[in-house]
C-alpha cells in the first residue's frame, strides 16, 4: 500500500511529526525507497529515527533499526552503528535478521582495520546462511581482510573461491585485482603479471588501470636483485603510469620507482631527474629524509659534490631525529 500523501508531505518538508494514523511499516517502506536506495541516508536515519519514536512497539521496529544500521554504515557513522548493533544483538538474539547484524558488525571490523574480527565475524555469517545473498560480498571482505593481515595464501584461497562460485559477481572484477595484489604481496610474480595482464585485457576502461600497470612494474622484482632485463621491463610500465596517467598518485609512485631503477643501472643522471620530479609532486607531509638522502646519494655518485653536500644538510635540517639524518651526518664525514 502506498504511503498517505500526507507523511509524504510531511516527510518533504522536514516536519517532526508523523500524521496520525501511519503505521510504522509504510514509513520503513517510505525510508527505504526515498531515501536508503537513493542514496539520502541522512534523510534515512532522521525518518526511521522519528518512526521509532512515534512506534515504539511496532513488530517492525526491529527491520527498521536494521535499515538504520545500514544507514549510519553508508553514512561513515560506524560508532553509532556498533552501538545499535550491540543493543540488537542483546535484546533479540532469536530474530531473524541476526545473521545480517554479524555480516555488518564485520563489514565495520573491516573497514577499521580490526581484520581477525571482521573474518571471524564473516565466517560465522557464512556458516549460518551459507546461502544467502550476501555470501559473495562476505567473501570478498574475508579476502580484503586477509591481504590486510599480510596472509596472501588465504586471502589468495577466498578471492579463488568467490571468482570460482560467483564469476559473474558484480564483486568479480574488484575480486580479480585483489587476487593478483595478493599473489603480488606473496612474492608470486610471475602469477601476478599473469592475472594483472588478464585483467588488462577484459577492463580497457577499467579507472584502476593506473594502479595495474604500477603493480606490473612490481611484478617485475626488487629493483636491487631484479635481472637488467627485469629492470627495463619494470621501467617500461613504470613509464606507462607516468606517461598515460599523469594525474594519477601511482604516477607520483613511479617516479621514484624509476629513479631507483636507473641508479641500479648506475644512470645517476637520470635517477636525479626523476627524484627531482617526485620530490616537486610528492605531498611534503608524507616526507620521512628517506627520499632526499636517496636524492644526495645520487647527487655524490654523480660526482656533483657541493649538491650532494647541500642535499645531506637538508635531511639533518628537516628530519633530524630521523635514521637518514644519522646515515647523511655519517655520510657527510666521509666526503
Amino acid at each position: 500500500m502506498k504511503m498517505g500523501i500526507y507523511l509524504v508531505m510531511a516527510l518533504l518538508i522536514g516536519n517532526s511529526t508523523f500524521p496520525e494514523g501511519e503505521t510504522f511499516q509504510n514509513i520503513l517502506n517510505h525510508a527505504r525507497e526515498a531515501y536508503y536506495d537513493t542514496g539520502k541516508y541522512e534523510e534515512c536515519i532522521n525518518a526511521i529515527n522519528q518512526g521509532i519514536k512515534n512506534h515504539p512497539g511496532d513488530n517492525a521496529v526491529v527491520v527498521g533499526k536494521s535499515l538504520l544500521v545500514s544507514s549510519y554504515i553508508k553514512s561513515g557513522k560506524y560508532q553509532e552503528a556498533k552501538t545499535l548493533l550491540d543493543v540488537l544483538q542483546r535484546e533479540y538474539p532469536d530474530s531473524e535478521e541476526r545473521a545480517l547484524w554479524e555480516y555488518q558488525k564485520a563489514y565495520i571490523d573491516r573497514k577499521e582495520g580490526n581484520y581477525e574480527a571482521s573474518i571471524e565475524g564473516f565466517k560465522r555469517y557464512l556458516k549460518e546462511c551459507p546461502e544467502g545473498e550476501r555470501v559473495p560480498k562476505a567473501l570478498y571482505n574475508i579476502t580484503r581482510a586477509y591481504k590486510g593481515l599480510h596472509q596472501y595464501n588465504l586471502a589468495i584461497k577466498y578471492a579463488e573461491k568467490l571468482l570460482k562460485d560467483y564469476p559473474d559477481h558484480n564483486l568479480a572484477e574488484v575480486t580479480e585485482l585483489v587476487l593478483a595484489g595478493s599473489l603480488l604481496g606473496n612474492k608470486q610474480y610471475d602469477e601476478a603479471a599473469k592475472k594483472f595482464k588478464e585483467y588488462i585485457s577484459k577492463n580497457k576502461e577499467s579507472k584502476q588501470l593506473d594502479l595495474v600497470y604500477f603493480s606490473l612494474g612490481s611484478c617485475c622484482g626488487d629493483p636491487f636483485s631484479a635481472s637488467e632485463d627485469k629492470l627495463r621491463q619494470a621501467l617500461e610500465y613504470y613509464n606507462i603510469v607516468v606517461k598515460d596517467f599523469p594525474d594519477s598518485v601511482w604516477a607520483v609512485s613511479a617516479l621514484t620507482k624509476i629513479g631507483m631503477i636507473y641508479s641500479r643501472m648506475k644512470n645517476y643522471e637520470q635517477a636525479i631527474i626523476y627524484f627531482n620530479k617526485y620530490l616537486e609532486l610528492q605531498d611534503p607531509r608524507k616526507r620521512s629524509g628517506c627520499d632526499l638522502y636517496f636524492l644526495a646519494r645520487f647527487y655524490e655518485k654523480n660526482a656533483e659534490k657541493e649538491k650532494a653536500k647541500n642535499t645531506f644538510n637538508r635531511v639533518i635540517k628537516n628530519f633530524p631525529d630521523s635514521k637518514w639524518a644519522q646515515k647523511a651526518k655519517k655520510v657527510l664525514n666521509e666526503i
